[in-house]
């Protein structure tokens, strides 16, 4: 048994290598710290699973815009105890796109008994190459490799989604030309450089790919030669100055904290800019109204309320994970839950409190804001394998939203607590269910 088990191990690895040899653009490994990140292969799932993901994406990407209209209501104060960042509460309404944003993420548990969202990256969410690329390329490979076997053929969860890339940067665009009454846009879209954040840097060039050349003059640039000329403009290493500035990879909470060398606040400055209509950055400032999880937490509070129509009540019962400001109503069944930053990444920060012990995230990175409590919802398994073993993970669906339409899916694998050292696998079905 242990021999056929080394067989089909080092078969695995002589298909990954030969797969993503193909792709050395592709972050498949990292080398520090180690990371074995690309699995080669797919997660099958049932057609009408992804379908009914894709749907539920749909449906709570409409209930979710409602929350943002509600949030904008507000008054600064009441923003501010919602646990938004002060120092952005002030351009939260800065809104100029006639949707809320070109691409965002939810991520889900999928179980063979339920769908539940557990939170939504609506400005800078990763996951990009690996879902509307690799997702196809991977099962076009394994499919060419399996031909003349007797196994079944995959079709990929994500096929011809590229194009809605393309469409939602191009309306995306179109809107901030609107916005700044111009036309022939200088585009500038920035990262860290390629020794900095491979997987950064390597996702924001994919996506400039994307976009359209006639729609302006595009510069791909390191976010550090970034220039920024108080009440005037945001230039270019190249001194042109820029109208369009695109950061698919760096937050806003990372932003209006940035100070120069003397301690001037250059990330506030450039929010300025765009209040000033002197620049337009892609996402707008109003996306972070959704990034926050403290939406989860009013969307649940509303329907709880009875202040949804009955459509929306249905698909937030079914679909959303039960999600609170505070503790109280699982201490009431002394059931497990889960307190998460409003603002946090990758599980940082995140706990998983028990009747039995509290299993924490390996990092802190984001414990200064304000957190919300989420019923726990035990991650379903995935036998993989990794270092030339097979290994038990959990993993999470993620589902892009993109030009308004759930269009991709990708799924991470890791621990109890899916962190920055997760695993991607591609998502499909098999050809008889179509």
């Amino acid at each position: 048994m242990e021999v056929v088990v080394l067989v089909v191990v080092a078969e695995y690895y002589e298909r990954r290598k030969k797969f993503f040899d193909k792709y050395p653009d592709f972050f498949s490994d990292f080398i520090e710290p180690e990371l074995e990140y690309g699995i080669y292969g797919a997660l099958t799932m049932p057609k009408e699973q992804i379908e009914e993901i894709k749907y539920a994406s749909e449906k709570l990407w409409g209930v979710l815009r409602k929350v943002k209209e509600h949030v904008i209501t507000l008054s600064h104060d009441e923003i501010v105890n919602l646990g938004y960042p002060r120092q952005l509460i002030p351009f939260l309404k800065l809104d100029y796109l006639s949707f809320d944003t070109v691409l965002s993420r939810f991520d889900f548990i999928v179980t063979d008994d339920e769908i539940k969202a557990i939170e939504l990256n609506n400005v800078t969410p990763f996951l990009v190459t690996e879902t509307f690329l690799m997702n196809n390329e991977i099962v076009k490979f394994e499919n060419s490799e399996n031909e003349g076997l007797s196994k079944p053929k995959l079709i990929s969860a994500n096929e011809n989604c590229e194009n809605e890339i393309t469409s939602s940067y191009t309306r995306g665009i179109i809107d901030c030309c609107n916005f700044l009454e111009i036309n022939n846009p200088k585009i500038g879209i920035i990262s860290q450089d390629i020794w900095e954040d491979w997987e950064e840097y390597a996702q924001v060039d994919y996506i400039r790919s994307m976009i359209p050349t006639y729609l302006g003059d595009i510069e791909f640039f390191n976010i550090d030669d970034l220039t920024i000329e108080y009440g005037v403009g945001a230039y270019a290493p190249s001194g042109d100055k820029i109208d369009i500035l695109i950061m698919p990879a760096y937050p806003y909470e990372f932003l209006i904290y940035d100070e120069n060398e003397k301690g001037e606040t250059v990330g506030i400055e450039l929010l300025k800019l765009v209040e000033e209509k002197k620049l337009a950055i892609l996402n707008p400032p109003s996306a972070n109204i959704l990034q926050s999880k403290i939406t989860f937490s009013l969307l649940w509070n509303m329907y709880m309320n009875g202040k949804l129509t009955p459509e929306d009540s249905e698909i937030v019962s079914k679909y959303v994970a039960p999600t609170y400001n505070a503790p109280f109503p699982f201490y009431i069944d002394n059931s497990a839950y889960v307190k998460k930053p409003v603002l946090s990444r990758e599980g940082s920060s995140v706990e998983i409190v028990k009747e039995h012990g509290t299993i924490r995230s390996k990092y802190d990175y984001y414990s200064e804001y304000e957190s919300v409590y989420q019923k726990f919802i035990e991650l379903p398994k995935q036998e993989v394998i990794i270092n030339h073993e097979y290994q038990e993970k959990r993993f999470i669906i993620g589902s892009f939203i993109c030009n308004d339409n759930a269009v991709g899916l990708s799924c991470r694998l890791g621990g109890e607590i899916t962190e920055w050292d997760s695993h991607w696998l591609a998502v499909a079905h098999i050809e008889d269910e179509e």
